[in-house]
Formats: C-alpha cells, structure tokens, sequence
C-alpha cells in the first residue's frame, strides 16, 4: 500500500463506486458521553430482545479491540431512498428492505474499495460487528444522529446505510457536524408507538421496526394496531424528517424491488407459503424476521384493514396531536408507575428502586393487562399502552424524571410552568383521572369531588393542585396493592 494514500484519494475512490458520502474519523475510544449513554440505555432496557448489543460493550467502545493497531476509521453511506415503492394500498415493507440485502452490497463495495486502493490491512465492517456506526459516522463528518436515531447527511436525509473500513494508518481527519434539528419534533410526533424521546432517546421495545422484524414473540395489541399496513419496519419518523425532501432516488440497481414483489397484492401476502417466502427475499434483509414473523405481522395488517386502519389513517391522526393530549399521556404514565409500585412491592416486596426498572414495569403492564383494561378507561388505557405521543419538553421532563424520589407534587411544579399548560393539565385531570378512580375506591376526598367540576381560570393555585395530585398519587399506589393482594388471594 502506498504511504502517500490520503484521505482525498479514498473519498474520490469511495464516490466513484457509488458511495453517496464518505469521512474519515481517528480511532480511538468512544468518548465519555457516548460511552455513559450507551451503557445507560443497556442498563435500562432500551434495546429490547437484542441481546446481542449488551455483548462486547468493551469493543463497541473501543475499536483497537476489534482490530489492533487500527488508526483511521473511514465511513461511507450509500443512498437508499427507493425509486420505487410497493403500490399504494397494498401491504408495505420498509424502504431499505425493498431490494437486496444491504449487508451483501455494502461488505462487496467496501472490498472493492480497498482493493481499488491497495490496501491489504483493514478490517470492513456493515451492521455485523460491534461498532457504534453512527457515532463514527458523526466523527467523520458525514452527517449527525437525529432524533429519530437516524445518520442525517445535510440536504440528503436519513435514508442511508452506513460502513466502515477500519485502517492501520494516519490519514487528514474530518471534523464532526453539529447537530441540526434544532427543536423540531416531526419524527417524535410521527411516530406511533412513542420510542423516539425528544431528548434523543430511544426505546426498542416500542419501535414497530423491532417488534416487527427482531422480536420473535407476538406483537402487542396496541401496537400491531398501529403498523397499519406496513407487514416489515417502519418509515414514519423518516418520512416525516423534514431532511428527507432532499432525498434523492437511489441509483444502486441491487436496492431496486423485485418485479414479483412488486406486483403482490393482499390476498397474495394472505397466502403466502414459505416455499413462496423463500423464492421472494432470497438474498432479501427481509428474511431477517423469518417466515413465521413475517405470517404474523402479515396476520395483524390484515386484522388492520379489516378494522378499517392504515397507515395514512394512522398518519392523518398522528399530524393532528395537540399538545393536552401529550399532558394527558404523560400524567396517566406518572400515575400508572404509581400504581405499578403498588402491585410490585404488595407481590415481591421489592424495594422501589427495582420497582422502577423497566423489566419490572414493563412485566406488571403484561401480567395485569386486563386488570389495568378494567381499572382504567379505555382512553387511559391506551395512552398508557402506547406511552405516549411525544411531543416535546413537558411530556420528557415527565418521562425521565420519575424516579423513585419524585414526588407528584414535583411532577406538578415540572408541568405547571405556564399558565396554559397548567391549565391544560387541570382541565384533563378533571376528564380522565376521576374516570380512573372513582366508584374504585373508598374516599371521602374533598379535593378530588372537586375535579367534577370545571376550573375557571386562576381559581385553583398550583399549591392546591399539589395536595390534589399527591392524595391521587396515593390512591393510585394503593389500589395497585389491593388489586394486586386481590389478585394473588385468588389464586
């Protein structure tokens, strides 16, 4: 290999095969802030059923671990903005799973990338091995995570996928890109089951591309309500990312649906055989999900559309979220880890921080799915099964500050910072809270007797709403342990 190979040479080679964008970054470990969050969002849970990205956290955070004497990262992406969708109406895959499988494409480009190069040490990487491939594609200067934890490239959107040649020289580096959402919130908004934080934070568990294509269980019922009719992944929140009007068609051939898979119609995906399967994604990303996830997400857009849902409906709807039904969602999921607490500690006696942990809420939410159905309205119900549409500041200071020492006078002082919003909340109290509890529980409560009636402005001090909201905070917590002790003496 040729000592004077710079980093020009490798983008020029790296855009003649058709990468769309091309940076280099020095290797080194991750830094301190990406390293504690990645660790924080493992910790909690955030990433699902993937076990796979708790293993080799000391390499995901260190590339000399995985390749040793490397010094120079260069990341590429390639465009995968579809040419061509599936037609309107009928069944709908993913956009980056239209085609072949990207990992084939990418591996095979950044081979050739090397060899064009004569380069013989290096190490080529696409979504198989344990690298934060968009925190280096940050370094590069390609582009900067949005909050729908997507790489944007500037004035080329997030539909791209992303690699890595992991070099043993020094090359010119690049500087990384600020990000650039500023406050919009189109992704967070957009997306139907609320696993994108306006804070950049992110819940698989949640994300429909997840539970549609990972996960290996049965889908919940509020969100196979909400894959419309989209049988593989999720567009939404790139859809809706304002970045992605500068998306251009790709022009890599291979990424190109099959004419097959194009001209299938419902009824066809209805009977589809796995002889059917095969024949259609071989050397797809889509067998990803296997055939049996695939037959269930086909089975749930099909009890979809019988049901009269799709996802333009589900779109429609998303578009018209105004921001009380975001205070609503979030104080309903303020109370319900209330109730939560109740029925861990009255069955485990565990302390409250393991009350807290995702795990445990997450098992309380299935295990009494039908108690909390009863218990709560349907309403309640479902902004707490979908935990929320977000859309910004109030419902994230709600969602990552209730902690074990939160009170539910500190949820108020949080939510109560503007007369309006106050306002808001009290007015949704009044309509959804008093639903939840009375005819449930004894009480004798002045306070809450006087949720039935309507505020006038200003005639109730946020004091007052502080007293109101702690005793049903309380209530809450205490009807988790009688249900829960009901519960267990039942059995």
């Amino acid at each position: 290999m040729s000592s004077r190979l710079s980093s020009e040479t490798i983008k020029a080679e790296a855009r003649s095969l058709g990468f769309s964008a091309c940076g280099v970054a020095e290797a080194g470990q991750v830094d301190k802030t990406h390293a504690d969050a990645f660790i924080r969002w493992i910790k909690a849970g955030g990433h699902a059923g993937m076990d796979y990205m708790a293993h080799n956290t000391d390499k995901r955070l260190d590339p000399t671990l995985l390749m040793p004497g490397v010094k120079s990262i260069v990341c590429v992406a390639l465009n995968y903005s579809p040419a061509r969708r599936l037609p309107a109406g009928e069944p709908q895959i993913a956009a980056y799973a239209l085609g072949r499988d990207y990992h084939d494409i990418m591996k095979s480009k950044l081979h050739t990338l090397a060899a064009n190069l004569g380069i013989s040490t290096y190490r080529a990487f696409c979504d198989t091995a344990p690298v934060l491939e968009r925190y280096w594609a940050e370094q590069a200067g390609i582009g900067w995570t949005g909050r729908n934890r997507q790489l944007i490239i500037p004035h080329a959107g997030s539909m791209f996928f992303l690699g890595e040649l992991f070099l043993d020289i020094c090359l010119d580096y690049d500087k990384p890109i600020q990000q650039r959402c500023g406050t919009c919130r189109a992704c967070t908004q957009a997306c139907p089951t609320g696993a994108l934080g306006y804070d950049g934070t992110f819940d698989a568990g949640m994300c429909l591309s997840y539970l549609t294509i990972e996960n290996r269980g049965t889908i919940p019922r509020p969100a196979a309500e909400k894959m419309g009719n989209c049988i593989y992944g999720c567009d939404r929140c790139q859809d809706a990312c304002p970045w992605n009007r500068f998306a251009k068609p790709t022009e890599e051939l291979l990424l190109a649906p099959k004419p097959e898979l194009v001209s299938m119609t419902r009824a066809d995906w209805q009977q589809l055989t796995v002889e059917q399967y095969r024949t259609l994604f071989k050397g797809s990303a889509v067998k990803r999900a296997k055939y049996e996830g695939l037959t269930r997400n086909i089975s749930a857009a099909t009890r979809n559309q019988a049901n009269g849902q799709d996802a333009d409906e589900a779109q429609k709807k998303t578009g018209k979220m105004i921001e009380k039904d975001i205070v609503t969602a979030a104080i309903v999921r303020a109370f319900f880890k209330y109730y939560v607490t109740g029925v861990i500690e009255a069955q485990n006696d565990c302390n409250m921080q393991e009350c807290f942990e995702p795990k445990n809420i997450k098992r309380v939410m299935l295990d009494h799915y039908e108690q909390i159905s009863e218990l709560f309205n349907q309403e309640a119900f479902y902004a707490i099964a979908k935990m929320n549409y977000e859309a910004g500041e109030i419902e994230e200071i709600l969602r990552r500050t209730v902690t074990p020492a939160t009170t539910s006078a500190d949820l108020v002082r949080m939510a109560c910072r503007t007369e309006e919003i106050y306002n808001v909340m009290v007015e949704e109290y009044k309509r959804n809270f008093i639903n939840l509890l009375e005819g449930r529980i004894e009480t004798q409560d002045e306070h809450i007797n006087n949720m039935t009636r309507k505020p006038e402005a200003g005639n109730m001090d946020t004091d007052r709403a502080e007293e109101i909201v702690n005793r049903m905070a309380a209530n809450a917590y205490e009807l988790g342990r009688q249900r829960s002790k009901g519960c267990n003496a039942g059995k």
